[in-house]
């Protein structure tokens, strides 16, 4: 009666099988063996067998008539193998009997190359599979070559088989053209490529795309896919490819600083890719509630706001408001003054906040003076609380912010200065005060008879600026 079993152990002389019918293990001798595998037969081999009494010990018993059933394929590392990628060949298999064959690769020309099952890394394999294998010399006269270890070509690392045809050269192998266009559509074939691009050598790896541009044409999505999340990023910003995942262009556009952020978005003018962006980054913004603070997420999206219109003006002024909920004043009036925001909650919250004993905001708020309606009656409620600060308050402290103001209005609003602003100088202002912005460079006309009445101080005083 035939059993079935797996070899738990065999040292060329004897060995022990394992059987699920049997609660022992149970011994063989190599002559129980077929010939054809007494050399090759090892541990984890399936087998059929037949059991005898032990003649010697009639309590056991003993396998007899074993015969291989499955080997069990081997590893590299079973085998103790490490090889060279760049050593790799690619050829068909011509022959097998289930224990021994041939391969032929165009690479080697002269003869076949023989492969014995117990270098086969794979249960199975059928005449005409691709394999890749590593050819040494053999001492076997049928061959020129012995496979030292060979695998299918499915089942081969994708990167040794990268160096492979990279080393052999494609045209070589005319046979794997169906085979690579139903596994691999083209997305593996520029491994140098991926060694740059894995290596962050962008510059050689920009260079192995044009040519590879050159000579296919337009480079696969599978490609594109297999490179790092940066290198895509690096490959589209460059336009090497025209696009990217949304996921990876949301990740890039999120990091980005807000100069990038513009050409990623003019890049992609009137396209879904443009409105997705700002959909999702606003989305993004709110919800990870970048506005509780001034970090490096807020100002890049509060100039996106003004710039491309993200928000209806109702929308816009309520999220202001939001601002001005967490936000200091200073910190609002800040992000104002350097573009960032079109308005504040309003004009008197503008004047209470501003800095007027500091000349830089005075200037900051001038350099946005025509952008809208908002800035500009903010300029005349500033203009106004400045004269007055300098009647009721203090001369000498706000005489240089209204100094620079004053000069605005002379130069950018003539009209208004002559028939209004300046009339009113003169009745609000002592002839000092007229002298001392005069001073600081307002253009204001000083009465000749007031003159006349002065004092030797305040001539000398006339003197000095004069000339």
């Amino acid at each position: 009666m035939q059993h079935k079993g797996k070899v738990t152990f065999f040292n060329g002389s004897y060995g022990y099988i394992s059987s699920k019918g049997f609660p022992e293990k149970l011994y063989f001798h190599r002559n129980d063996l077929y010939r054809e595998y007494r050399s090759s037969i090892k541990r984890g081999d399936e087998v059929s067998f037949e059991i005898k009494p032990d003649l010697e010990r009639l309590s056991q018993r003993i396998a007899v008539d074993v015969k291989f059933i499955r080997f069990v394929s081997p590893t590299l590392d079973s085998l103790k193998i490490k090889y060279d990628p760049k050593d790799l060949v690619i050829g068909k298999l011509i022959n097998w009997n289930g224990r021994l064959g041939h391969i032929k690769s165009p690479v080697l020309q002269e003869k076949d190359t023989f492969i014995y099952y117990s270098r086969l890394l794979a249960p199975s394999v059928n005449v005409n599979d691709i394999l890749v294998f590593e050819p040494i010399d053999s001492i076997d006269p049928r061959s020129t070559f012995f496979a030292k270890f060979a695998e299918p070509i499915h089942l081969a690392p994708k990167e040794h088989l990268f160096i492979a045809l990279e080393e052999n050269g494609l045209n070589e192998y005319p046979f794997l053209d169906e085979f690579l266009e139903a596994n691999y559509p083209k997305d593996f074939l520029p491994y140098k490529m991926r060694v740059e691009a894995a290596n962050g050598r962008l510059d050689h790896l920009e260079k192995l795309i044009q040519k590879y541009v050159v000579a296919y044409g337009q480079l696969p999505q599978g490609l594109i896919q297999g490179f790092p999340v940066d290198v895509q990023i690096f490959l589209w910003d460059k336009k090497i490819v025209e696009e990217v995942s949304e996921e990876i262009l949301l990740l890039y556009f999120q990091r980005a600083p807000y100069n990038i952020k513009s050409q990623i978005l003019d890049r992609e003018q009137g396209s879904t890719i443009q409105k997705l962006l700002l959909e999702k980054y606003t989305s993004w913004f709110i919800e990870t509630k970048q506005y509780l603070k001034v970090s490096r997420e807020l100002k890049p999206f509060l100039r996106l706001l003004n710039e491309y219109s993200l928000w209806e003006e109702e929308a816009s002024y309520k999220f202001i408001q939001v601002l001005q909920r967490n936000l200091s004043p200073e910190s609002l009036v800040d992000l104002w003054l350097s573009g960032h925001l079109n308005r504040l909650p309003s004009v008197d919250f503008a004047v209470q906040h501003l800095d007027f004993l500091n000349t830089d905001s005075i200037e900051a708020l001038l350099s946005i003076a025509d952008e809208n309606v908002f800035t500009n009656e903010v300029l005349d409620a500033c203009l106004d609380f400045l004269i007055s600060a300098l009647v009721e308050q203090s001369f000498l402290d706000f005489s240089p912010a209204a100094a620079v103001i004053l000069r605005y209005f002379h130069e950018h609003k003539t009209d208004l200065y002559v028939n209004d602003i300046l009339p009113r100088l003169k009745n609000e202002f002592a002839l000092v005060q007229q002298l001392m912005l005069r001073a600081f460079g307002v253009h204001i006309d000083v009465d000749g008879l007031s003159l006349l009445k002065a004092s030797s101080s305040i001539i000398n005083l006339v003197y000095l600026i004069l000339y």
